[in-house]
C-alpha cells in the first residue's frame, strides 16, 4: 500500500525507533508529507524533554495503528530542520505493510488480576486473563465465580512501553465453560466491557494494538 493511500491525518501519533540496538520507542506527529519524496514528522526528544538530534541517511523504523490499520517501514533520514522549528524529513517507502487491526481480534495473555462479582457482592478473586480485545476478553479461575450475566469489576495491570498502568474495568460475562484438562482444568469466563471512562478504553485500545503490533513483529 502507499504511504498516501492509508488516510493518515496531520497530527496523527506515530512510534519512532532510532535505533535497531534499542527497544525504546518515541512518539512523534505526523506534520505532513510530499507524494513520492518524504514524509515529514516532528523530532523525537528523550525522557528529559530534550531534541534527540538524527543523522543524514540514518535508519530510522516508523510505527502507527491509524483507521484500525496497523503499518511499519524503515526509512532512512533525509534532512533534520532546526530552522523556522525543528522536524525531520523520512525518504518516502514505496510500498506501505499495512494490516487491517478488528476490534474483535484478540490477542493471547497471560495477566494476572483481580475481580469483584458486583452482582453477587463478591470479595476480590484472584483470576488470569488469558485473552484480550478491545470489546472483550476471556479470564480463567479455578474457581467458579460468576454466572452468565453477571457484572464484574475486572483489575489489573497493562504493560505499555515499559511502563506499568493499573486499570478498572466494568465488563459483563458473555459466556462461560471447564477448560479441559491439558488446559489445567478449572473454569473460563468470556466477558464483553462496558466502558463508562474514555482514558481506560483508549489504555486498553492502545495495549491490544501494541500487542497485535508485536505479534506481527512490527514491534
Amino acid at each position: 500500500m502507499r504511504f498516501a493511500d492509508l488516510g493518515l491525518k496531520m497530527g496523527d501519533i506515530m512510534q519512532l525507533q532510532i535505533s535497531a540496538d534499542s527497544e525504546v520507542r518515541h512518539p512523534v506527529k505526523l506534520l505532513g508529507f510530499l507524494p513520492d519524496t518524504s514524509i515529514i514528522i516532528s523530532v523525537p526528544k528523550d525522557a528529559h524533554g530534550r531534541v534527540i538530534f538524527m543523522k543524514q541517511d540514518q535508519l530510522v523504523t516508523l510505527r502507527f495503528v491509524v483507521n484500525n490499520v496497523a503499518s511499519g517501514f524503515t526509512a532512512k533520514v533525509l534532512k533534520m530542520n532546526t530552522q523556522p522549528d525543528t522536524y525531520l524529513h523520512l525518504q518516502m517507502p514505496q510500498q506501505v505493510e499495512a494490516i487491517e487491526v478488528r476490534n474483535a481480534v484478540r490477542v493471547a495473555t497471560e495477566i494476572s488480576a483481580t475481580i469483584i462479582n458486583e452482582t453477587h457482592q463478591s470479595q476480590p478473586i484472584s483470576v488470569t486473563v488469558s485473552n484480550l480485545s478491545v470489546l472483550g476478553g476471556k479470564i480463567d479461575s479455578e474457581r467458579k465465580i460468576a454466572l452468565i450475566g453477571d457484572k464484574l469489576s475486572l483489575t489489573m495491570t497493562l504493560l505499555l512501553d515499559e511502563v506499568e498502568k493499573l486499570v478498572t474495568l466494568e465488563c459483563y460475562v458473555r459466556n462461560k465453560g471447564k477448560s479441559s484438562d491439558e488446559e489445567g482444568g478449572g473454569n473460563w469466563y468470556g466477558f464483553y466491557f462496558e466502558f463508562s471512562d474514555d482514558e481506560d478504553r483508549l489504555l486498553l485500545k492502545a495495549y491490544v494494538y501494541q500487542e497485535i503490533l508485536r505479534s506481527l513483529h512490527l514491534l
